[in-house]
């Protein structure tokens, strides 16, 4: 059975590289701001102190993901998976053929996708153009997810953590 094209931004699996559990902080998005964040958006700390989920993929240093919703150009508090070797759940996009085993443990670019105003959930992505084995990405490729309706292939869900993470020192690991 293929995999299904369901784009949900990055899902946290609630533990850490080392198996404890995920830190969560609470940090704001403020009314400047001119986009939405959404349910599983990457996000990055600004040098105000406040959140935004714009960036440019393989060169910002991210803060964490996005627990909840706040809307554009609005003041709002968000919860925050902020620590550096907490693990997501992401889709592959499909850009060629999908990731296979080989690709396990290299590095990959999100693709910052709208959010889907309906669901108010993220359709970020794993960029899988952006896939490199030496070369520092935004998330690092652990594994495939292992649940009953995934595999190899186009569209596929993996687990990944933040490789450019703002409290990680150095770059790519």
């Amino acid at each position: 059975m293929p995999n299904i094209d369901n784009p949900h931004g990055l899902r946290p699996l609630m533990r850490s590289i080392e198996g404890g559990p995920c830190q969560v902080r609470q940090y704001s998005k403020d009314a400047s701001e001119a986009l939405a964040i959404f349910v599983g958006d990457i996000v990055t700390l600004e040098t105000d102190g406040n959140i935004a989920p714009n960036g440019t993929p393989g060169t910002t240093r991210w803060r964490g993901v996005a627990l909840n919703w706040g809307a554009a150009a609005t003041l709002s508090e968000h919860f925050i998976v902020a620590n550096p070797s907490a693990m997501f759940e992401a889709q592959d996009n499909d850009d060629t053929d999908g990731f296979d085993a080989a690709d396990m443990g290299a590095g990959v670019n999100v693709e910052l996708n709208a959010g889907n105003t309906l669901t108010k959930v993220s359709e970020h992505e794993l960029d899988e153009s952006s896939i490199h084995a030496s070369t520092a990405k935004d998330l690092r490729l652990l594994g495939l997810l292992n649940v009953p309706d995934n595999a190899f292939g186009a569209f596929g869900r993996f687990e990944v953590f933040i490789n450019l993470h703002q409290l990680r020192e150095g770059v790519g690991i």
